[in-house]
């Protein structure tokens, strides 16, 4: 069974490091804002298994508020299985309850296609990030 669950930003640490920074100590993935107010994390598990992690932050885009993904991460063994999805549609429907219009993210590049077959669009030109990779900006409103 699949469900989607509201979970400490401390949850999502593992399988952050896991998967976005390998080799890397695990706190390059406390972000800035995992504690802030107004900041949700959701996870999917798979039976009880922690499969899928992201972490929505308050902020804005273009000049109004919105919610920025962070730190979207899927366990190797979980992956193109439909859990990403799933994460964002149920993010989708808590941002929009919260009365917000829009979420963004800094896409890695690996990642553009994902978040293409979920409405969202690129913004501007490719970025590195150091040690991370190339990324591009990426929005949808609801």
């Amino acid at each position: 069974m699949r469900k989607v669950l509201f979970i400490p930003a401390k949850t999502t640490y593992l399988l952050r490091n896991e998967i976005l920074r390998p080799g890397l100590p695990i706190e390059s993935v406390h972000f800035d804002g995992d504690l802030a107010a107004g900041t949700f994390h959701l996870g999917v598990f798979v039976d009880d298994t922690l499969a899928c992690v992201g972490s929505f932050m308050l902020s804005e885009f273009n000049g109004t508020p919105a919610y920025q993904l962070r730190g979207m991460a899927t366990h190797e063994k979980f992956q193109q299985q439909g859990l990403g999805r799933l994460l964002m549609e149920k993010a989708e429907k808590i941002v929009f309850a919260n009365d917000i219009k829009s979420i963004w993210c800094n896409a890695r590049e690996i990642a553009v296609p994902f978040y293409t077959k979920l409405g969202y669009h690129t913004h501007g030109d490719f970025f590195m990030i150091e040690g991370v990779g190339n990324h591009v900006v990426m929005a949808k409103d609801l």
